[in-house]
């Protein structure tokens, strides 16, 4: 039997794309973890998130219910993006994104309940060392805030920054932060 799972597991190490493996995930609560591969800016420097981000709320008054969801398909007023690091010695993020809670706005109407589900996000996080390996560069930041800022009320969930790294050519982005 042991045989058996360690060649399933063997195996599925085979459609694990190498060299790197990214989480594509993020989770917020009491400590914040960002995992993210980015893609270059459409709209020229920086990067952005992907669409698929996956956003996990635990024990935030951001989402009290523990139940919400990010809507990326309004293109216009939800994004999260990194600023080119050369150009502003920063490894930050900035976006809007809609926070969806059924369970808490579900009674509002289209419009309010948008209003409400806006979220402003902004970290801040100035370079303290780059790596530098042939083509392979990695920004490294100890210490920078993070603010989730809800847009109706500004009420807002604070966090430091302990740890932020990206790297390129392969434009993985890591962010660790607590309250």
């Amino acid at each position: 039997m042991r045989i058996s799972l360690w060649i399933i597991f063997l195996i599925g190490l085979l459609f694990i794309p190498f060299p790197f493996v990214f989480v594509n995930a993020i989770s917020i609560g009491d400590a914040i973890t960002i995992d993210e591969k980015l893609e270059p800016s459409s709209l020229g420097s920086g990067y952005e998130f992907l669409k698929t981000t996956q956003f996990e709320f635990n024990n935030t008054s951001l989402c009290p219910t523990a139940n919400c969801k990010v809507n990326f398909n309004d293109q216009q007023s939800n994004y999260l993006s990194l600023s080119d690091p050369d150009s502003l010695n920063d490894i930050g993020i900035m976006g809007s994104i809609q926070l969806v809670d059924k369970d808490s706005f579900g009674s509002f109407g289209p419009k309010k309940e948008k209003l409400y589900e806006g979220i402003s996000i902004l970290a801040t996080c100035a370079i303290t060392d780059i790596q530098e390996n042939g083509k392979n560069t990695k920004y490294i930041c100890s210490e920078g805030t993070l603010s989730f800022t809800r847009n109706v009320n500004l009420s807002s969930d604070d966090y430091k920054i302990v740890n932020a790294t990206f790297e390129t050519p392969s434009d993985h982005y890591v962010l660790q932060a607590v309250k």
